[in-house]
């Protein structure tokens, strides 16, 4: 791996020095693991704050803005919600954006987004990643069995989709099944807090969380689906389209078809 020198490149550029595709730097940028940036020019947007969901006695949870709402300009840099960097991991040049990730609440610590007054149009070329973001990623555990002054052809590359093999993080999680039980933002508000309901079954929690970058909790999505079909038998068409759509669920798809099949078996 080439020495970064700069504060910031172009995620094409940092993709080279490194010795990857810039797919898998956006793949780890839809997986919440680095964080994707673009320089904005004085964008406009109110302040959405994770701190302001209430849950009921019921257990749901909603947002209540606070009054009068915050509004706040971003001057320099933007960056992207998993959300967007998705589009861009699927093969889009250009995706419309209508939010980015802000600063984190310093009383609560709760996440906080900023709702573009206008969206705006962002082109790959635009995306660019920070050294010292790149310098916390371990690299060559990734690069498994590679020595470091190995040369890696094209064709053998190991592919950054394995890293996440055990599980998947709550911002994958909440891109996988949006609106079925809860929004993505509802999910990305509820999972920290591992309900009740969604953790009853063992495994659904792949690997647990730990203090620290990237000790994020890792969730089983076929055993979080089932959860979800046993809240709800309803859903299960839209789970089985989110199984076929969804690159990221790829992984879990025989674990996912054994239950529909089960599920078939015991209607008859």
């Amino acid at each position: 791996m080439a020495k970064l020198t700069r504060d910031y490149y172009p995620i094409s550029e940092a993709a080279k020095l490194i010795g990857l595709e810039e797919n898998d730097l956006l793949h780890l940028g839809a997986m919440g693991s680095l964080n994707v940036y673009v320089m904005a020019q004085n964008w406009r947007g109110e302040i959405f704050d994770f701190t302001f969901f209430f849950q009921t006695t019921g257990g749901i949870k909603f947002y209540k803005s606070p009054f009068p709402p915050e509004h706040v300009t971003i001057e320099k840099w933007a960056r992207l919600t998993p959300d967007s960097i998705r589009l861009f991991e699927g093969g889009i040049e250009e995706v419309r954006v209508s939010s980015t990730w802000y600063s984190d609440n310093t009383e609560s610590g709760k996440t906080r987004l900023v709702n573009l007054d206008k969206s705006v149009t962002i082109k790959r070329s635009q995306l660019f990643v920070l050294t010292d973001d790149i310098n916390e990623i371990d690299f060559d555990s990734i690069r498994q069995g590679l020595g470091d002054n190995e040369k890696v052809e094209n064709d053998s590359k190991p592919s950054l989709t394995d890293e996440r093999s055990k599980g998947l993080n709550k911002h994958a999680i909440a891109l996988a099944f949006a609106d079925i039980y809860w929004s993505h933002d509802q999910w990305l508000a509820n999972l920290p807090c591992n309900p009740k309901w969604l953790v009853g079954e063992e495994g659904v929690v792949a690997v647990k969380g730990r203090p620290g970058k990237g000790g994020e909790t890792l969730w089983n999505p076929a055993k979080v689906a089932i959860q979800l079909y046993g809240r709800n038998k309803q859903y299960l068409s839209a789970l089985k389209a989110a199984f076929r759509k969804q690159e990221s669920l790829a992984p879990w798809v025989e674990e996912w078809k054994t239950f529909v099949q089960e599920v078939a078996w015991f209607s008859k």
